[in-house]
């Protein structure tokens, strides 16, 4: 079994990227990593302070610069981590390429419903959604990112329990000699 191969987390905010890596990472006894903490410690501030800022287009600036120094920190694709990544950074196709190219990408696929009720009481410290309705927002966000989402990931529904969401994913890790 390669259980060396990098899986990558996407999906939209809320979908549990980080709650489900953290768990998978565990589960896999592999290292986890949180690409927006990436971003943190290399800018010296938050994610909510680089994109205020620095705009929607420095925080992606940031997102590149942040997997880019993880896909070439040495040893990496040796340790089988497992990656939150953003929920923006699939929208690069160049972002997209460097996943797949190294790991597995993994989309943890959520409804907008279950979005908005994850989301809800957090949304004001949401970037993206600080000064907009949160469904409208979120509905229009996964309409112009699905596509992306879905190049070249394994799609995995993740509305269920973080515990049910990684033994599905641990059983496709597995089934691909993974994990």
């Amino acid at each position: 079994m390669d259980m060396t191969r990098p899986v990558f987390l996407v999906g939209m905010m809320g979908s549990g990227k980080t709650t489900v890596g953290l768990r998978l990472a565990a589960a896999c006894g592999r290292v986890f990593c949180d690409l927006d903490g990436r971003i943190e410690r290399l800018y010296g501030r938050s994610v909510a302070a680089v994109f205020a800022a620095d705009g929607e287009a420095g925080f992606r600036a940031a997102e590149r610069d942040a997997l880019r120094s993880l896909l070439d920190e040495p040893g990496f694709g040796a340790r089988g981590c497992v990656v939150a990544t953003g929920g923006g950074v699939v929208l690069a196709a160049e972002h997209r390429a460097m996943m797949r190219a190294v790991g597995t990408v993994i989309l943890l696929d959520v409804g907008v419903d279950a979005l908005v009720r994850r989301l809800v009481d957090d949304a004001a410290t949401r970037p993206l959604l600080a000064d907009a309705d949160p469904r409208a927002r979120l509905e229009s966000l996964w309409s112009a990112r699905r596509d992306a989402y879905r190049d070249g990931a394994l799609v995995v529904p993740a509305e269920d329990a973080p515990d049910d969401v990684v033994a599905r994913i641990v059983a496709h890790l597995r089934g691909r000699g993974e994990a």
